[in-house]
């Protein structure tokens, strides 16, 4: 229930000031001709950085380019000129299937890593005894 409201307090079809908030940033990246993904930051999140490097290298070329004009533009105090920010898409995504693709791929290591610890753990004795050890402190016992 709380998550069904929260997608509706941030839908732009369903909520004014979600709207209003989209068209402002829509309006800013055009200015500076930049894409919403464009924002994100590869130093700042390692699943940012391999996605960059899995997509097509002119794909990546673009997003820099992007990336160079609006510092240019930024550093100039000036804005593209209006025949180009009205070509502009600021939404339009190009790394968002790319990141919920690595996410995945990082989900799937992540359960067969422990899937053949788990595995290498019934082989041995030992771990066995350890694992019983481990697990013995959190039984609570009736006396």
């Amino acid at each position: 229930m709380a998550s069904s409201f929260l997608q509706r307090l941030v839908d732009p079809k369903k909520n004014f000031l979600a709207r209003l908030h989209m068209k402002s940033v829509s309006n800013r990246l055009r200015k500076y001709g930049l894409r919403y993904d464009d924002l994100y930051d590869p130093m700042y999140d390692l699943d940012i950085k391999e996605a960059l490097n899995r997509l097509p290298r002119e794909v990546v070329d673009a997003r820099n380019q992007r990336l160079k004009r609006a510092m240019d533009l930024s550093m100039k105090h000036e804005y593209l000129p209006d025949d180009l920010q009205a070509v502009q898409t600021p939404f339009r995504s190009y790394l968002q299937e790319m990141l919920a693709l690595v996410s995945h791929m990082q989900f799937l290591v992540r359960t067969k890593t422990e899937l053949v610890q788990l595995l290498f753990c019934i082989k041995t004795t030992r771990c066995l005894f350890d694992l019983h050890n481990y697990y013995s402190h959190f039984v609570v016992l009736d006396e």
